[in-house]
């Protein structure tokens, strides 16, 4: 005898909480790298707006001389206001409660994941727009950032550069040009490079040029016009820098040299928080219009750029 198959009818309530129960619990579990976090200042605020000060001068001690001077925090400041993002799924009740609806095939945990990721893909974006700093006036990447945001004229840095190759050359001209990058002080910050954050085009020359224990260098002849051979030298730059693969970088010839150990933030994230679930069930308005079920994520994020010293631009040419 043939096995009996029962058709039960699926109640939409249950199913609607089991789609948030999976949300929240992939949620929990989802781990993207977190590289905007990591590398920028979080502040976990709901505020309308909120108003961060820039230090425009370097920490340093001086000599007490009777009228001790003090510096201001707020001679630059940048403003945030946050921003709204959402995602969600819907589906008409008739096949949400069919006997043969097969659940949310995965769409929880892909929702939980893209909200993990989004402080990445808004940084992202910002990164690709470089925007123009209220710090000094000038683009986050810029030839022409001024030491002391108050004399214009006076020194400045640049922290947007190419190169040919991700190689030995290549490491040893932005460790050093990191190392010398000064405060508004005058005094060197002390800045290294830690990281490279580099899109997934650009992890294999990376990796190549990072962890192997051996390059080879061009030999030249005796009058330096030709290459007449190559050389096997030690790689003195493996493992003095860690790459950092940025899944949501959209230019696949640009990377960037960061220090992510200095504190010096090149920007900052605004975190609202856990996201917000909004229901559309059976007594909703919406499914009276529209006899559709629905499930909304709602997050408050934004992200601004902030300091330019610590990170660095590269494209590739």
């Amino acid at each position: 005898m043939a096995n009996l198959y029962l058709q039960v009818t699926r109640d939409a309530q249950i199913a609607l909480n089991e789609f948030s129960s999976a949300f929240s619990e992939a949620l929990a579990l989802a781990d993207p790298v977190g590289w905007a976090r990591q590398f920028g200042l979080v502040n976990s605020s709901r505020a309308i707006r909120t108003t961060y000060p820039i230090p425009v001068s370097a920490a340093g001690y001086r000599e007490r001389k009777g009228d001790d001077k003090m510096r201001s925090l707020y001679e630059k400041s940048l403003s945030m206001s946050p921003i709204e993002w959402h995602d969600g799924v819907q589906a008409l009740a008739r096949v949400i409660e069919a006997p043969d609806f097969i659940g949310w095939a995965g769409e929880p945990g892909r929702i939980a994941r893209e909200a993990a990721r989004l402080p990445n893909t808004i940084v992202a974006a910002m990164l690709a727009a470089n925007p123009t700093l209220e710090f000094d006036g000038k683009a986050l990447f810029a030839s022409d950032h001024p030491i002391n945001v108050f004399d214009v004229a006076g020194a400045s840095f640049d922290n947007d550069s190419t190169t040919a190759a991700i190689n030995s050359a290549f490491f040893s001209d932005i460790k050093t040009r990191f190392r010398k990058r000064v405060g508004a002080n005058g005094k060197r910050l002390g800045l290294q490079v830690t990281h490279l954050l580099v899109p997934p085009d650009l992890e294999q020359a990376a990796r190549d040029a990072l962890e192997n224990d051996m390059i080879v260098t061009a030999v030249r002849n005796a009058a330096n016009t030709d290459n007449v051979g190559g050389a096997a030298t030690n790689n003195r730059h493996k493992g003095t820098v860690e790459i950092v693969v940025g899944d949501e970088l959209a230019d696949t010839d640009v990377f960037y040299a960061l220090d992510g150990s200095a504190g010096v933030f090149p920007w900052i994230v605004q975190d609202g928080g856990a996201p917000e679930q909004i229901a559309y069930d059976k007594a909703s308005d919406f499914y009276k219009d529209t006899g559709k079920l629905g499930l909304k994520y709602i997050l408050t994020m934004a992200t601004a750029a902030a300091l330019p010293h610590a990170i660095e631009r590269i494209t590739m040419v």
